[in-house]
């Protein structure tokens, strides 16, 4: 559950971030994520997220490369912030769905744009 501490702490993230370096902002981006996950008291997808803790940090490392991405990124943030206040469950799961789709299509391309950059 999502309660008003980590709403707190979740929000208190959103406004430092975009005033962070470089590390600083990915430090504080998992650490929101983290957050969000432990709301869930899921213990099966906290596990999973775990395990594949490694392979979204390198994730997360390329999309925040994309300073272009941040105004979205913070949009998202502040949108799910608000329908999870809210009380407004199923459209925060949409959210999110759009927000991890937005981040992988992001980091598919610049791993394509990698890609041809390299064989050139």
């Amino acid at each position: 559950m999502l309660t008003s501490l980590r709403l707190f702490y979740c929000t208190t993230i959103a406004l430092k971030w975009a005033n962070e370096l470089f590390i600083k902002k990915l430090l504080l981006f998992v650490k929101f994520h983290d957050i969000i996950f432990a709301a869930t008291n899921n213990q099966r997808l906290i596990t999973l997220l775990n395990n594949l803790r490694e392979q979204m940090y390198r994730f997360r490392v390329e999309y925040l490369k994309q300073k272009e991405c941040y105004p979205q990124l913070l949009e998202e943030h502040d949108k799910l912030i608000a329908l999870i206040s809210g009380g407004e469950v199923e459209e925060a799961c949409e959210l999110m769905g759009c927000h991890i789709d937005n981040q992988a299509s992001t980091v598919s391309d610049v791993i394509r744009r990698d890609q041809v950059e390299y064989h050139r």
